[in-house]
């Protein structure tokens, strides 16, 4: 954990992130064809997040926190057909994983440590060279450790359809799904681009997420800048730390990020990406059904992350 020589509060936190944009080397950002793979590929990912520690604007105390996480992809079913309008591609795949956060919270509540686990089921389906679709639903858990007798469990669907066209530089997604990227569960409504305007450069915007801007350096090296919005939301006990506020308090965070990444493709099976953030605004408040009784905000910082990934059953 990258941490700023303090006296404070010491602790440790983590961050849970789960919503459409899965495991994408430049946060959101990752170009469209790669979003997909992670969908439809199988493979293995492990990952380390880290926020620098950070002062909160309304107390003299610090705000950090670290996430470690591991996670897999795996084909239930697939299937190759060939049509009359051309070859059909169809898939059901399974992504499950689970997260241990660590976490050094203000308000006089300290060392916090949280799990969570989730689970995805998509089936895709459509053109091989031509429009796909995307039907996920899924749910993720999240509470203190050892506190797992009420959890929070937040239920996420997507509809998306992927429409490319062989040659086109120009390559979009739209959909909408149900997600917690927000603080609470919300209908949005999504639509992207990956615009290849270099033979070596690329383009990308996930609406309401992200813009970024992806450079391939060869076929194993990528890097790419990225500006885009950051928010998750966990759970931990309440230990009569705000009476009134029932047994469980929820901690919403958002944020916007500015940050460069890497990704590289050391074979047919191993991928290593890396990126470094600055979160220039941060806001973080505890809600308890719903309803904010704290807000505060985090001064600027920086984050940094690794992911390892494993691809098994074939290339991606």
């Amino acid at each position: 954990m990258i941490r700023k020589p303090n006296h404070h509060v010491s602790c440790s936190f983590l961050f849970l992130f789960s919503s459409l944009v899965l495991l994408c080397v430049c946060g959101r950002g990752t170009c469209y064809a790669d979003r997909l793979g992670e969908f439809a590929g199988q493979g293995l990912t492990f990952s380390l997040y880290s926020h620098q520690y950070s002062d909160c604007a309304d107390n003299d105390e610090e705000f950090g926190y670290g996430r470690f996480s591991l996670s897999g992809s795996f084909k239930m079913h697939s299937s190759f057909t060939i049509e009359a309008d051309g070859p059909r591609i169809s898939g059901l795949y399974l992504k499950t994983g689970g997260s241990r956060i660590k976490a050094d919270l203000p308000w006089g509540i300290g060392d916090t440590q949280i799990d969570n686990i989730d689970l995805t089921v998509s089936y895709m389906f459509g053109k091989l060279t031509g429009k796909k679709f995307l039907i996920a639903g899924g749910a993720d858990a999240c509470d203190e450790v050892g506190e797992w007798d009420d959890p929070d469990i937040r239920y996420k669907a997507f509809f998306i359809v992927f429409d490319r066209k062989k040659g086109d530089p120009l390559s979009m997604f739209y959909g909408a799904g149900y997600v917690h990227s927000f603080g609470r569960g919300l209908p949005i409504p999504f639509f992207g681009l990956n615009w290849k305007f270099r033979e070596d450069w690329n383009f990308n915007m996930i609406l309401p997420y992200s813009f970024s801007w992806m450079h391939t350096v060869n076929e194993s090296f990528k890097m790419g800048f990225s500006l885009g919005f950051d928010g998750t939301k966990l759970r931990f006990a309440n230990d009569n730390m705000f009476p009134g506020q029932g047994d469980d308090i929820d901690l919403f965070m958002w944020g916007l990020k500015t940050g460069y990444a890497v990704h590289y493709n050391a074979s047919d099976k191993w991928t290593v990406s890396g990126n470094v953030n600055y979160v220039f605004y941060k806001h973080i408040e505890l809600l308890h059904d719903n309803d904010d009784f704290i807000r505060d905000t985090i001064a600027p910082g920086f984050t940094a992350g690794v992911k390892i990934k494993y691809t098994f059953g074939g290339k991606k």
